[in-house]
């Protein structure tokens, strides 16, 4: 009855269920009716297929009609995609990402095989926008017969915005993070993201812009409008380097070092580096300049004539009795030191990630931190890092009682600082941090940064968030926090959507666990970023 037509609900884990809906006989084919969800579906042949990701979108005045062995898949969204029009012929294939907007909007495919119009996530789509990837009719030439306008594939990338009464049409491509002007047409590949693209034709007007859907508050609109520089920082080091790893064994040798705070797991490079800097290129392209602190080394593949990048020594920032330094608790005391670090930073550990666009407000509410913790640690969890974290909060509850987020547990992601904020601490509680400043590896003595965040929150200055805690109804985090040794990557990632994410090595990490993590980072992230030569 149905002609292999079949329609599916895909979870956030990739797991599909065939949805049964009844149909009923039209002029030119059957249709199915979604009414809760405002769509219909029209199959107008056979052996085709449409998934809708779950949560569905809330669909109003849409369509949806295909002709033979064709594909229209729509990911999930908890937006409103409001008079989307989707007019199919035979072998044809449309993509939709997560999260997608739109008023008005059109994609007609007419001629051509093998076709397909694929947007990216998080597009936003005003109204009147009309997407083509072939003409309707055939234009030749009268003395060979060639066919001078073939149907070509439309692709739309990430975090699109078109404004509105935009024509997009064969051939078309339009990267990450762009904005299409109101009443433009779009008729060539482009291939600069983070760009503005206006006109008839359509041609690059700006560069080094992105868009975001939310709007500012008061607080952080001022900041933005008075050029908030925004500066990250990250530490990095390689043990296949041979002089630095004699340099690490002959120091562990002079020095008492305890119980796993020389673990391999703590220096081994998997390019999570450069991967991390892709993520951010892509979803944070408003970082103004980029800190790597290393002992003596530089990443091969890094790109040192980049405006941006800035190697940041050991010997710069520390004292020369302190060195070599082998823990990073002890160089993180220190990063106050770099030379040129703006007032507003970040800290990102190479193994941390963008998973999504975010803006500067997602760190600063105009002069405040927005620090992010999770749940409580237990009295009874007496590992190396809790007791460093007990350190920490023991000071702080002497001098604030015990108030939240004293006991919480950072959420081990990229966080948000203040040079001027962890100068105040460092000299409130100076002796102690001191000592914990100066010692080569790391010692259940040690004072974690999370004291810097937690002292913000107490004196005011900061916002505490819990990322361990979602929305009624929602699985969206803030952050979440993988592991090298987990085969459930991209499954929980498409679970929580975060915005930030971490893939932790372990004691248990095997050579085969990170060949895997690469492999997945290069799916994450497959394109080189300007930070690689």
């Amino acid at each position: 009855m149905f002609k292999g037509n079949k329609v599916f609900l895909e979870d956030r884990n990739g797991r599909k269920k065939q949805a049964w809906f009844v149909p009923f006989a039209g002029f030119f084919g059957f249709w199915f009716f979604i009414p809760a969800f405002g769509l219909s579906v029209k199959f107008k042949g056979k052996n085709s297929t449409i998934t809708l990701g779950l949560p569905l979108a809330r669909f109003s005045k849409s369509k949806i009609s295909v002709g033979n062995n064709s594909k229209v898949e729509i990911k999930s969204s908890s937006d409103i995609v409001k008079k989307l029009k989707i007019s199919m012929a035979d072998w044809q294939k449309c993509t939709i990402g997560r999260d997608f907007f739109t008023w008005e909007t059109e994609i007609i495919f007419s001629i051509g095989k093998d076709i397909e119009v694929n947007i990216g996530d998080d597009c936003m789509f005003s109204k009147g926008v009309l997407i083509r990837p072939s003409d309707g009719h055939t234009i030749y030439d009268v003395n060979t017969g060639e066919i001078l306008n073939r149907a070509k594939s439309i692709n739309i990338g990430n975090n699109v915005w078109c404004a509105g009464n935009n024509s997009i049409f064969k051939g078309a491509n339009i990267p990450d993070n762009c904005i299409i002007a109101k009443g433009s047409i779009v008729t060539k590949a482009f291939d600069v993201p983070n760009s503005l693209y206006a006109g008839i034709p359509a041609k690059q007007i700006k560069t080094n812009v992105s868009w975001r859907r939310e709007e500012p508050d008061r607080e952080a609109a001022q900041a933005s409008k008075e050029e908030q520089k925004i500066d990250i920082v990250y530490l990095w080091c390689d043990l296949a380097d041979e002089k630095f790893k004699k340099k690490k064994e002959e120091c562990a040798k002079k020095c008492g070092v305890e119980f796993n705070a020389n673990n391999d797991c703590r220096y081994i490079d998997n390019d999570e580096l450069k991967y991390s800097l892709r993520s951010l290129e892509k979803f944070a392209p408003w970082i103004n300049n980029i800190f790597i602190v290393t002992d003596e080394q530089v990443p091969k593949w890094l790109n040192l004539d980049h405006p941006k990048v800035k190697i940041v020594d050991h010997k710069d920032i520390m004292l020369h009795d302190v060195l070599p330094c082998f823990n990073s608790t002890a160089i993180l005391h220190n990063i106050v030191n770099i030379q040129g670090l703006s007032e507003y930073f970040l800290y990102s550990d190479d193994d941390t990630f963008f998973g999504d666009y975010v803006a500067p407000e997602f760190f600063f509410k105009g002069d405040k931190l927005v620090c992010r913790f999770i749940k409580p640690y237990g009295e009874d969890d007496n590992s190396g890092y809790t007791n460093i974290l007990r350190n920490g909060d023991k000071l702080l509850k002497e001098r604030f009682g015990n108030e939240l987020p004293i006991g919480l547990k950072p959420h081990h992601n990229i966080d948000a600082y203040k040079k001027s904020l962890i100068l105040k601490c460092k000299e409130e509680f100076k002796e102690e941090i001191e000592k914990s400043s100066i010692e080569h590896f790391r010692k259940s003595s040690d004072i974690e940064r999370a004291i810097y965040q937690k002292y913000a929150c107490l004196t005011g200055a900061g916002i505490l968030k819990r990322t361990d805690k979602t929305a009624f109804l929602s699985k969206k985090k803030d952050s979440i926090e993988l592991f090298s040794n987990s085969r459930k990557k991209e499954q929980k990632l498409k679970k929580f959507r975060p915005k930030l994410f971490c893939i932790n090595d372990t004691e248990k990490t095997t050579a085969e666990n990170r060949r895997q993590t690469r492999e997945f980072l290069e799916m994450m992230f497959p394109k080189k970023s300007q930070f690689e030569k």
